[in-house]
Order: C-alpha cells, then structure tokens, then sequence
C-alpha cells in the first residue's frame, strides 16, 4: 500500500527491518522484524503480502535449506512478528541461489531470480503461483526480460502492466 517499506541491514549476519510512514508522510525509525524470520544467517529480500498476513524472503540458513540462497515464507503472529518460517520447497528453490522474492499484490504469484533453474543467462527472472496448496513449476520469463546476463530484481504493477527489473 505504499505505507511500509522492507529493509536489509547488514547487522547480524544480515536481518530485515521495517519502517512505516507517518500520516504526515515522514517514515518512522526502522524496527525489526520480529518473530523467527532473522537469525545469525543471511536473510534479505522481504516481501510482505498486501494483507500483511504472510512475510516471504530470502534466507541462507541451514537445515531445511536446499541450496545457497532459498526463499521461504513466514505467517503473521502479532504486529510485524512472523512465526517459523517455511520453505517454499524444491519446486521452487534449487541447489543453487535464489534471490530477490517479489510477490504481486494477488498474494499468490510470485517473482523472484534464480541462477539454477533453466537458466538462459546467470540468474533469470521466473514466476510460481500458489493454486490448490501447491507452487507451480517455476517459469522462466524468457527474452527480453531475461538476457545472457544477470537479471536480479523484479517489481510489477498491481494491474500487471509495467514491470521493473534490474539488468
């Protein structure tokens, strides 16, 4: 809704933040996230749902990773807290490195570059939807949005008609 903004800070093996605006339109110091989301790992990339009710990112840390990078979701609990977070499994993260999770306003659709799933540069642009409980296979956005080179951010309009990316 334009009224929160999502921070990485480069504390704690990297964490995410957050800060919201003022009704006077100044933004607020930043906070954390609270909950499980941060750890002494890596985490980056926050995408909150525009119900707020679901918190999705980028995290390095062990366990139930499969791959460098992996992008998992959190369900909220309290104001900006975020219970353990799941990931979003093998249909969508790889062994290699997921970066830069955007997800549409629907909720269900999201974007995010990867370096390991049919690739056609080094990291590619890809789309997964979440229908009947599941992400679908990841597709990969093909040319020219993807190029033999390096496409890592993704952002698309609510009415799905501009689409930002970084090149």
């Amino acid at each position: 809704d334009g009224n929160v903004i999502i921070i990485y800070r480069s504390v704690n093996g990297g964490d995410l933040y957050y800060s919201k605006k003022r009704r006077n339109g100044d933004w607020r110091e930043v906070e954390a996230i609270k909950g499980k989301v941060n750890t002494t790992y890596f985490e980056t990339s926050g995408c909150i749902t525009s119900d707020k009710k679901r918190f999705f990112f980028v995290s390095e840390r062990p366990g139930k990773g499969l791959g460098n990078g992996d992008i998992w979701v959190a369900t909220k609990t309290g104001s900006y807290e975020y219970a353990e977070p799941v990931n979003l499994g093998n249909v969508v993260n790889s062994i290699d490195d997921e970066v830069s999770v955007f997800v549409h306003p629907d909720g269900n659709t999201i974007f995010f570059a990867s370096n390991g799933k049919n690739s056609i540069g080094g990291y590619d642009i890809f789309k997964s939807e979440f229908k009947d409980g599941k992400w679908s296979t990841p597709m990969n956005l093909g040319y020219p949005i993807n190029t033999l080179g390096d496409e890592k951010q993704f952002s698309l309009t609510a009415d799905g008609k501009k689409a930002y990316i970084t090149s």
